[in-house]
């Protein structure tokens, strides 16, 4: 992700990465009543930067980050598509990556 400093001063930003899940089934209510909209996955804070400059940032997601809890499969789902949302904070989103994962997959418990 670039940030840039757009103003007249210097000054630091943080910047906030959520994940959002699309509903696979178009639509459906209980999808909607029961998935969050966005999940905090991670902030980085930038360094000082000069009225007009730039850093780059990066973030790393893990299989858990793009998963979701099934009550039906009694476990974790890695989903097959995921929208990452970028920000200043929740309520501010600057940018958009969908995310194509391939196939939805059980997670296996840790040590079996």
């Amino acid at each position: 992700i670039s940030v840039i400093n757009a103003g007249q001063f210097s000054g630091e930003e943080v910047v906030q990465a959520y994940v959002h899940f699309p509903d696979p089934r178009g639509g459906d209510q209980e999808w909607i009543r029961e998935t969050p909209r966005m999940v905090l996955k991670g902030f980085q804070r930038t360094r000082s930067l000069e009225p007009r400059d730039t850093q780059q940032m990066s973030f790393a997601f893990s299989v858990a980050d793009l998963s979701l809890y099934s009550v039906q499969q009694g476990g974790w789902v890695a989903q097959s598509k995921a929208d990452i949302w970028f920000g200043a904070s929740s309520g501010d989103i600057r940018k958009v990556i969908k995310v194509d994962l391939g196939d939805r997959v059980p997670i296996p418990e840790a040590g079996g």
